[in-house]
């Protein structure tokens, strides 16, 4: 049995949702607890998913997971949550440097042809083409 999680209609899906699926996949419930909701926003602000989970063991594990791909739980701000528990949104200044980190690295290959990633500015510094 998997986490049990949706799409809400008509909600734009956020850009790490692959991600979100993914790590959903790989974490199971427990078979006895309480239920919870978790819902996700996107980027816009509107929940898009929303993951049910059993136990608190679960439910722990769920809010991890999700704080690992830079989600951030929004409690403190919220003066409700539409029926989930919790509501965790895209952190959107850890989110921004790891976009800008990506766009950095690159892709290049040395003299006997491996691949490696290194930072583009490393590069322009010693002179080195990507």
């Amino acid at each position: 049995m998997s986490t049990e999680t949706g799409l809400i209609r008509g909600v734009a899906v956020s850009l790490p949702d692959g991600m979100v699926r993914r790590e959903l996949a790989r974490l199971h419930p427990y078979t006895i607890g309480c239920c919870r909701r978790i819902g996700l926003r996107n980027e816009a602000g509107a929940v898009y998913r929303w993951i049910r989970t059993v136990g608190l063991g679960h439910f722990l594990d769920v809010v991890a997971a999700m704080t690992r791909l830079g989600y951030v739980d929004e409690w403190q701000q919220a003066s409700g949550h539409g029926g989930f528990d919790v509501v965790l949104s895209p952190d959107i200044n850890r989110s921004s440097a790891a976009a800008q980190h990506a766009a950095r690295t690159v892709r290049v290959r040395d003299p006997g042809g491996r691949r490696l990633r290194g930072d583009a500015s490393a590069h322009a510094a010693h002179g080195s083409a990507p």
